[in-house]
């Protein structure tokens, strides 16, 4: 079952995750290049020309970083592969912005903390996969040590060696990050699934029919079957609890085999509810002919599923005792003008 396999999530089902990142980020830098835009044009306006590749690049980013953050701002109705698709390419310009910022910085006598601020906000603020980051990471500090070269061939070895030292940490951290949500998302996950799901029989439990009913089911004309065992009671105590549930289990297979497990739910004890647009041919048969050691009666009918589908269950509820009370191992219709 889902609940018990490890998440192995891949960057595109990260892509929610890092909205919210990305649009802070991206609303960040928009403010950031409008004072530094605003300080360039104060503080060096007589030497403008000098800044002119600063300016251009701070305006690039600002108009850059609007695009993005309107395509991942919280109320974005844009699709997951366009947001997706702007994740990657902020991510690709904001790396090739840090490269051109360091390389003036450094050409001038300055630091490369730009781009390795850039590193540990992609290590501490992004959702990245370990495959992708063992790629990013090493590209992008290949990157920074080709351009230090390019500015000062005489870079010293223990200088690249700490900037490569860096990049492993924020490979790292970004390993670490992404590990700690995959185990959220496993956590949250089987905490879902045991709430829609009865333990026993793994079929949907009453819980689910709620949701069902009001997400997908109200409204629809649907055939609905409901099942239980006959004489179980007298199997479980004279077989023992272990076989009795097992009868449980084989039933759950029997319906999920015939009808589709998404459409099958476990009511309640040794009572089956079936909902699907159409029943497939044959159903009846199928049922018939089961070998789970106990025969089933039920009744089933064609409906439109409302809000008072409680009135519902309880025609249908009185029909399969009807079934019961009768012979059992039968399935009794009930009528449009009994619901």
């Amino acid at each position: 079952m889902k609940n018990e396999q490890n998440l192995q999530l891949n960057q595109y089902e990260l892509t929610s995750a890092n909205m919210p990142t990305v649009a802070l980020v991206s609303l960040f830098m928009i403010c950031a290049e409008i004072v530094f835009t605003a300080f360039v044009l104060i503080s060096h306006f007589s030497r403008i020309e000098r800044y002119l590749p600063n300016l251009i690049s701070y305006v690039l980013t600002i108009i850059v970083s609007l695009f993005v953050f309107s395509i991942n701002r919280k109320d974005s109705k844009c699709s997951m592969k366009l947001v997706f698709g702007s994740q990657v390419a902020y991510l690709a310009y904001m790396t090739a912005w840090g490269l051109f910022i360091t390389f003036l910085d450094y050409t001038g006598g300055g630091h490369i903390t730009v781009f390795l601020a850039i590193l540990l906000g992609v290590s501490a603020l992004m959702f990245i996969t370990f495959s992708t980051a063992i790629i990013y990471f090493p590209v992008a500090t290949a990157s920074l040590v080709a351009v230090l070269l390019i500015v000062n061939p005489d870079t010293g070895l223990a200088f690249i060696f700490n900037i490569v030292n860096f990049s492993f940490a924020a490979l790292f951290g970004s390993y670490i990050k992404y590990s700690h949500y995959t185990k959220e998302q496993e956590a949250t996950h089987s905490l879902e699934y045991l709430s829609y799901h009865d333990n026993l029989t793994g079929l949907l439990n009453r819980n689910a029919l709620e949701r069902d009913t009001k997400a997908k089911l109200l409204g629809a004309k649907s055939f609905i079957l409901m099942l239980d065992i006959d004489d179980f009671k007298a199997a479980n105590d004279n077989l023992g609890h272990t076989q009795g549930d097992n009868i449980l289990k084989q039933t759950s297979k029997l319906l999920s085999d015939t009808f589709g497990k998404d459409c099958c739910y476990r009511y309640g004890g040794d009572e089956f509810l079936v909902i699907v647009p159409s029943p497939p041919d044959g159903w009846k048969e199928s049922l018939g002919a089961s070998t789970i050691g106990c025969t089933l009666s039920g009744s089933y009918c064609t409906a439109v599923i409302t809000d008072d589908d409680q009135h519902l269950i309880q025609v249908m509820d009185r029909a399969l005792y009807v079934s019961k009370n009768s012979g059992k191992n039968k399935l009794q219709e009930v009528s449009p003008s009994s619901l």
